[in-house]
């Protein structure tokens, strides 16, 4: 009899992410099941079978190990295993199913690409540090800070702006010296956490003899097989971890090296510090392969913003990412390019303007980056390829744009449900095209966040939210306090979830609403004026 494993739950054909907190462990239900072709399957065949997960769950050795499937049911056309997992550490893990219909004498992987050769890996587990779901970023350049003493002194401002980590594009640490050391500690003392960039794609010959390079288009990636390299190039992080004390890194081109080396490599990482943060970035690559193993990759916000002008817009394109990348995947979010030379303020034409498209990249699922002096709208553009300096001269003209930097990072901290619930976009009349407008809810609460991007117009919306989604009903009242705007709660009408909640956002406006359920109920149809 042939047979095939139609699907693995909850693994089948996706990268499934998971947070932990210290200590926590999260308990994995899977189930596949074992279909027949066709072919009618007769009571008691079952016992022929043994069905596994071939898996190197919370191995960052990445040793492979089976963990038996027990037989759950059956019917004409398939039988049905589980088994239960045990997530107890963070790191980049593999799954696949195998099953032998002659109690062991030969196995069939699903998805059998070697034929039973060698295990087929069929889905992936990002095992990330929970408080990697709300962490921001604020991103130093060497012209803003030219020396770690100055860079030093500045801590305090950057924690003042609510963010939680330094992201320094420095390379090696060993070239920084005691400094660098002094300032992790300052900055864990102020509860800032700091990444390094690292680099694995570009070297050099450590002799200095730079100019002597054959002349040739392109080289074989010899670093791609070598296996004893890997081992070397993985081992770098770690050691930075145990003698420098940094909390993490962004991978440079990270999609230049194969992804299985970024598993091995992320996974000795987190062997050492499992609450480390490790991000990569992929410039014209497949983040997709990248969310196999990172916690976070690097977004595009800042071209895409350029592109889609209107609230619609924008809906669409995040609408459409979702549907290309795994639940719950982790983007780094700028508006602001810190490889280009060009300031967010010049490209939206104005602090306000730039910065409610930062308010885009902040309440959005992901980690928000301020590049430094976009939060003082400072607006130098020079030549590609020069070096922009930040005017900290303009820190009391812009003092008010920097306030609500500081104000919106605060309030994003405040919430836990804007960084780790789940997104609602909702839907608009078509005359009110300036409005980007969506929910962020969990079992916690919701969040309204309303942004019109109309600069000249006011407008009023009412927006109908997806009871459904909330587990709330038309029967019961609820509470909404606009944060943002710090107005007065409003009690409502369960009925305004469907018929419509009404807002009013000024040009340029922000609302960043709680939605609170009262447990008693009001009569239908009144508004908060009305009760």
């Amino acid at each position: 009899m042939s047979l095939w494993i139609g699907q693995m739950e909850p693994f089948a054909g996706s990268i499934s992410r998971f947070f932990l907190s210290p200590g926590q462990e999260i308990a994995l239900p899977v189930s596949c099941q074992i279909f027949a072709g066709g072919r009618t399957i007769e009571n008691g065949h079952q016992d022929d079978f043994l069905v596994e997960v071939w898996t190197d769950l919370n191995d960052h050795g990445e040793s492979f190990s089976p963990i038996p499937m027990t037989f759950l049911r059956q019917s004409d056309l398939y039988y049905e295993y589980e088994a239960s997992l045990l997530l107890k550490t963070t790191g980049a893990f593999r799954f696949t199913v195998r099953f032998s219909p002659d109690r062991g004498k030969s196995w069939i992987y699903q998805n059998d690409f070697y034929q039973g050769e060698k295990p087929c890996i069929d889905a992936f587990l990002v095992a990330s540090a929970e408080w990697i779901q709300s962490a921001s970023l604020y991103a130093v350049s060497p012209e803003a800070f030219p020396t770690l003493e100055e860079l030093d002194n500045g801590l305090a401002y950057i924690s003042s702006l609510g963010t939680d980590i330094v992201y320094l594009p420095a390379g090696d640490p060993e070239s920084l010296g005691p400094s660098l050391d002094a300032l992790i500690k300052r900055a864990h003392a102020l509860g800032l956490k700091v990444v390094l960039d690292f680099v694995v794609s570009r070297f050099q010959s450590a002799k200095g003899n730079f100019g002597y390079y054959n002349d040739a288009e392109d080289w074989i990636e010899m670093g791609s097989f070598d296996q004893a390299f890997w081992d070397k190039m993985a081992a770098v992080v770690p050691d930075w971890m145990d003698r420098h004390g940094i909390d993490g890194i962004c991978c440079q081109f990270a999609q230049l090296a194969p992804a299985r080396f970024w598993q091995k490599a992320i996974n000795a990482i987190k062997r050492v510090k499992p609450d480390a943060l490790v991000i990569g970035n992929f410039p014209g690559g497949d983040g997709r392969m990248l969310l196999r193993a990172f916690d976070a990759v690097k977004g595009d916000l800042w071209h895409s913003l350029q592109g889609f002008p209107s609230g619609r817009d924008i809906k669409y394109f995040f609408l459409g990412r979702d549907s290309q990348y795994p639940k719950r995947s982790g983007f780094l979010q700028f508006v602001e390019s810190p490889d280009t030379t060009i300031r967010s303020v010049v490209r939206w034409g104005s602090p306000q303007t730039a910065f409610l498209r930062f308010a885009i990249a902040a309440t959005t699922p992901g980690l928000p980056l301020i590049q430094n002096g976009q939060e003082i709208s400072d607006a130098i553009q020079l030549p590609l390829g020069e070096s922009c300096t930040v005017e900290w001269s303009r820190f009391v003209g812009e003092s008010k744009i920097l306030h609500l930097y500081a104000k919106l990072m605060h309030v994003r901290r405040e919430l836990p449900t804007l960084c780790r619930g789940r997104t609602f976009f909702l839907n608009m009349e078509p005359e009110q095209d300036s409005i980007f407008a969506f929910l962020r809810y969990d079992s916690e609460g919701a969040v309204l966040v309303a942004i019109n991007l109309d600069a000249y117009k006011e407008q009023k919306a009412s927006f109908r939210l997806p009871i459904w989604e909330l587990k709330m009903d038309s029967a019961h009242s609820f509470v909404m306090t606009d944060l943002w705007n710090e107005g007065e709660p409003g009690l409502y009408s369960g009925q305004h979830l469907s018929a419509g909640l009404p807002v009013t956002l000024p040009p340029n406006g922000l609302v960043i609403a709680t939605l609170t359920p009262k447990a008693a109920s009001i009569s239908a149809g009144k508004s908060a004026a009305d009760v």
